[in-house]
């Protein structure tokens, strides 16, 4: 291989690399590793020639310039050497893996079946068949002093539309207490109602009659020189007959968009052996309408609940009183998240000797601290409610008949309190209230009657402090369990004490299965201190009516589903205590009996 290089005025490098270049081309076609191998050297020797030519021409940059001619003349045999080779290769094993020979066997016997068929029944749709429906009960017991109980209750196949029943009862007690005037008692009632229910309204009707005996027992016949024994019970019998009706009929639609409305009316005649009579007529309406006024909440209630009382009053053969009462409550309600409020008035006009109209605020509130389980609530109300002679006789049995009706005025009252559900099985209500009551109604002793044995009223100005807890505790099916406390504290403006207002009841309810067929019961009551006025030498005295306790007991045991028997003992401590100056109760009492239903 010849190589020729000229350079004129310079030397040259575009000769090298041209020179190169046609070594490259050469060694191209040669084996891939003696090409790779002689264009590194060509390489090396370029970059070699390049920098002895830039030092020439450096070190001689004075010297005319002048032409040059290299001549490169060397031999070049391409070798290529053997390449290194691992001469080993992986032994594959042709060792042969067979299945193992099986040996199995079947025993065989065949299943002889008779196939069959069965023809289907069709699926009944519709209600499910309701549990035994047993339309009559009856009652029957007797105990000591002479005591009877009967008791029946009727009705008609049960309906989804139609309602129809009868109640009749009669308790009473001939048996006396030591050294008092004779102490017989009745209570006798007949209701009947009657219940009609259409697609989006229900109407029911009612009807009943009572008749109450009672005695003015509460005296010592030997203060009077008199003998129990020989005492003619009618000089000092009191017999109260009343006759009542009525007709509710209200809405059951559930659609927020339509107009909830109820209405009522009701009517009593009510009259004694005196003579007194009093009668009273009473209208209700309720008109409430779902709206979406305010944003906060998805729908707020508007409503206006209207009362209307036509009372007439008559003593003995005196001319008869005539009291017209009229209420009207507008209200505001709204429920959103955990909150609950009610807003409105509560308008009164009363219309007797004179005419007077009183407006009270009502405001209502509640939150849900842990709904469904743990609310607050307060409210301030107010009103007027009427002293009727039914009211006074259902609370004291033993009033005078010259009584004279009146209203006691609630000015304000405020409540509040916490009501709690912990866990399923216990529900708690614990709270207190403070209101200021105008004409509140006290029973003192008729110092007019023969035998200071009635009752009459006196009236005043009272702040009352209310503190109460209510608790029920359920477990299963086979006991319950309630307890209440009520306390009441008294501020009086004029008399000296609240007369015959306990100021503690406390009052605790058991119900208990032992074993399914057999109920026990149990109920304690406790009634703290009470106080009566009475008078020695003219003068007031506040006479201390102790409390007491009282425990009453009873056992049923179901021999059938429809047939039970049953044993009570009612006042089992045997204390005579007075509710009432004067008037002890019987002590211990027994009452066995059973009961029938068909």
């Amino acid at each position: 291989m010849k190589m020729k290089m000229k350079n004129k005025n310079r030397y040259s490098g575009k000769a090298v690399q041209t020179v190169l270049h046609q070594i490259f081309f050469k060694v191209n076609v040669m084996p891939k590793g003696a090409g790779v191998f002689v264009f590194v050297c060509c390489a090396v020797f370029s970059l070699m020639v390049q920098q002895s030519i830039a030092q020439e021409i450096k070190a001689d940059t004075t010297k005319k310039a002048q032409i040059e001619e290299v001549t490169i003349i060397g031999d070049y045999s391409p070798i290529v050497k053997e390449a290194f080779k691992i001469r080993t290769s992986p032994m594959v094993s042709t060792e042969e893996v067979r299945m193992p020979a099986l040996s199995y066997s079947i025993k065989s016997s065949p299943v002889y079946h008779k196939a069959s068929t069965k023809k289907l029944q069709a699926e009944k749709l519709g209600r499910p068949e309701a549990e035994e429906f047993r339309k009559n009960y009856l009652k029957l017991g007797f105990g000591n002093y002479t005591t009877p109980l009967i008791e029946f209750f009727a009705n008609m196949e049960a309906s989804s539309s139609n309602a129809f029943g009868v109640h009749l009862k009669h308790f009473s007690s001939s048996g006396d207490i030591d050294n008092y005037a004779p102490s017989a008692f009745s209570n006798n009632l007949l209701d009947v109602f009657g219940k009609k229910i259409w697609r989006k309204h229900m109407l029911t009707a009612r009807a009943g009659f009572k008749r109450d005996v009672v005695h003015y027992y509460g005296f010592l016949p030997s203060d009077y020189g008199l003998i129990a024994d020989d005492m003619d019970a009618d000089t000092i019998m009191q017999n109260y007959m009343m006759f009542s009706a009525g007709l509710d009929f209200e809405s059951t639609t559930k659609r927020r968009s339509d107009l909830k409305h109820a209405f009522s009316l009701d009517f009593y005649t009510l009259s004694d052996h005196y003579k007194t009579t009093e009668n009273n007529i009473f209208f209700r309406a309720d008109l409430n309408k779902d709206l979406k006024m305010f944003k906060f909440s998805r729908y707020q209630t508007l409503g206006l609940e209207t009362k209307f009382w036509f009372y007439t009053n008559k003593i003995d053969t005196l001319d008869s009183e005539t009291t017209i009462h009229l209420s009207a409550q507008p209200y505001f309600k709204a429920e959103w998240d955990e909150y609950r409020l009610k807003i409105g008035a509560d308008i009164h006009y009363i219309s007797d000797s004179s005419s007077n109209v009183s407006v009270f605020p009502r405001l209502e509130a509640a939150i849900q601290i842990i709904p469904g389980n743990l609310e607050l609530y307060a409210s301030y109300t107010g009103g007027l409610e009427r002293n009727s002679f039914k009211s006074l006789i259902a609370e004291n049995p033993y009033v005078s008949s010259y009584i004279q009706p009146g209203f006691t005025k609630t000015t304000y009252k405020i409540n509040g309190g916490l009501a709690a559900k912990i866990l399923p099985v216990l529900d708690l209500n614990v709270g207190g209230a403070y209101s200021s009551v105008e004409n509140m109604a006290f029973f003192v002793t008729d110092t007019l009657s023969p035998f200071r044995n009635e009752f009459i009223l006196q009236y005043d100005k009272v702040s009352v402090l209310h503190l109460y807890g209510e608790a029920v505790f359920k477990y299963q099916e086979s006991m319950s369990l309630g307890a209440s406390v009520h306390y009441r504290n008294y501020t009086m403006d004029n008399l000296a004490q609240a007369w015959h207002k306990p100021d503690l009841i406390a009052k605790l309810d058991v119900r208990y299965f032992p074993i399914p067929k057999l109920l026990l019961t149990a109920e304690l009551i406790y009634m703290g201190k009470q106080y009566a006025p009475i008078y020695i030498s003219g003068q007031e005295v506040a006479l201390q009516l102790d409390g007491t306790l009282n425990l009453n007991i009873g056992a049923e045991y179901f021999i059938y589903d429809y047939f039970t028997v049953f044993l009570k003992g009612s006042n089992l401590l045997g204390d005579n205590y007075m509710r009432f100056l004067n008037y002890p109760t019987q002590a211990l009492g027994v009452m066995g009996g059973l009961s029938f239903s068909f």
